[in-house]
């Protein structure tokens, strides 16, 4: 079950990422309420100024695999009088724990001042020439023209913790039904390098709708009726079943699949890796998704000592992964003792990452791999967090991937782990009870935190099996 509860935060962040001001919208998935949004705009004096204040909270009440969980989010912009942030500060509650996050935007740099659950970290993200940093990309289409063309700009993902580029388009005067009303409306494309977001505004500016990825919606209400989680249908949607991607026929065992090929339609899969793991390929009606991930050579693989000279970037301390702690350190040093081979000391982090951990699906705070050995608790991407950082800790180069793997009857947004051993990149998955990875993982995005856990939403995505191999020793008899 754990594989399939991982990514259901970055579905629920894209909800507080279009807020108008001073408003409250309910927010759906799949038809059924799952939490509100509000935000205001208010002037603020600091520092002897007078700025613009622009607060926005967004609370989740839902399920995950059948379990309850709250999450609460909240955000606040200071811009100054030329509409440019001066500082930003990010909040976010969920099981437990909290992160909190302060920008502050000095020239061509924004400071980040990180507390991720008592462990504080620091980040400087460099903004590019002439980039616009916005807290809201929806709001541009209130400056914009018929015949004007898309518009870059750039928003500080707490996530993550770095900039991510969205690409805005405004088409003026569609004809849209919405609820079985046809409107009239400008319809604003916010184009994430993850979804794409489509928000619909009437003649005088005002949100008639927002619809996200996976069945997303926001909707204006009142404050009462937005606040309100009771209703019939409320809170019935579990979020890791919601955001699955089911394939036309079913994989049986998929534990056993060595070679996987699938044909994509209904999305661009050019960004997704070709490489050891996968090759991705257009066709002539839309893409192919061959799946054979490489096997570790064991005896035969690099020395340990020699693989970090190999890939040095990919062994030192990065965002939430401080591999140059002690307690990483005489852990990895411990459990890798007497390993001649980076083969074997991998699996053995593997293992132990496996046997410690335990699931715990109410978590939606992105932490540190200090938190998650502290705590021995979370999801797929504390795994994949905490595996890579005792990987580098030994001097083994590793990044982090996102994707899909297959489990019952469709495919869940997973996360898991990649090591260097001299030759390729070797997966490893620890969430899994068998050390190796099998063709059922598709690979959308990979590299730093950053990179990894910014994959793209297969939404609306069709997946056709065309052939699977099976490793014979480990088909049920």
């Amino acid at each position: 079950m754990l594989r399939r509860a991982c990514f259901w935060l970055f579905f629920v962040a894209l909800a507080s990422g279009a807020v108008a001001t001073d408003s409250w919208l309910g927010i759906y998935l799949q038809g059924a309420k799952i939490g509100f949004a509000r935000s205001s705009e208010r002037p603020e004096v600091r520092d002897g100024r007078t700025l613009r204040r622009l607060e926005s909270e967004t609370r989740i009440e839902s399920q995950m695999l059948g379990s309850s969980f709250s999450m609460r989010m909240q955000s606040i912009t200071w811009l100054n009088a030329a509409g440019k942030p001066e500082r930003m500060q990010f909040v976010t509650e969920s099981g437990g724990r909290k992160q909190t996050i302060a920008a502050e935007f000095i020239g061509d740099q924004i400071d980040l001042d990180v507390d991720n659950n008592g462990e504080r970290a620091k980040k400087q993200l460099t903004i590019p020439k002439g980039a616009r940093i916005v807290d809201d990309p929806t709001f541009l289409a209130r400056e914009w023209r018929l015949g004007q063309a898309a518009q870059e700009v750039y928003i500080v993902d707490p996530v993550t913790l770095a900039l991510v580029k969205n690409t805005v388009l405004v088409r003026k005067a569609q004809r849209e039904r919405v609820d079985g009303v046809e409107f009239t409306v400008d319809v604003v494309e916010v184009r994430d390098p993850r979804a794409t977001s489509r928000v619909l505004l009437n003649e005088a500016g005002d949100l008639i709708r927002i619809f996200g990825p996976m069945g997303m919606e926001m909707r204006p209400e009142t404050a009462e009726k937005a606040q309100d989680l009771t209703a019939t249908g409320s809170v019935s949607s579990d979020l890791g079943f919601a955001t699955r991607v089911r394939t036309d026929r079913r994989i049986d065992q998929p534990d056993t699949v060595r070679h996987l090929v699938l044909d994509a339609q209904g999305f661009d899969l050019a960004r997704m890796p070709s490489d050891g793991h996968q090759t991705i390929t257009r066709t002539a009606n839309g893409w192919r998704i061959d799946v054979h991930p490489k096997l570790p050579r064991g005896a035969t693989s690099a020395a340990l000592g020699a693989v970090a000279r190999q890939q040095p970037e990919w062994v030192r301390p990065d965002s939430l992964m401080p591999s140059d702690k002690p307690a990483f350190r005489q852990r990895a040093t411990r459990i890798t003792a007497g390993a001649k081979t980076v083969a074997v000391a991998a699996e053995r982090l593997r293992d132990d990452v496996y046997r410690m951990m335990r699931t715990n699906t109410s978590i939606a705070v992105l932490r540190d791999a200090t938190e998650i050995l502290r705590t021995r608790e979370g999801l797929c991407r504390d795994h994949a967090i905490l595996l890579g950082t005792l990987l580098r800790a030994a001097g083994i180069p590793a990044r982090l991937c996102a994707g899909l793997v297959y489990d019952d009857d469709a495919f869940f947004y997973h996360a898991w782990t990649e090591y260097w051993d001299g030759s390729g990149w070797i997966g490893l998955d620890s969430t899994r009870p068998g050390p190796r990875l099998t063709a059922t993982h598709m690979k959308l995005a990979q590299g730093r935190l950053e990179d990894a856990f910014q994959f793209f939403v297969l939404d609306g995505a069709k997946l056709k099996v065309i052939s699977i191999e099976r490793d014979r020793s480990k088909e049920s008899r």
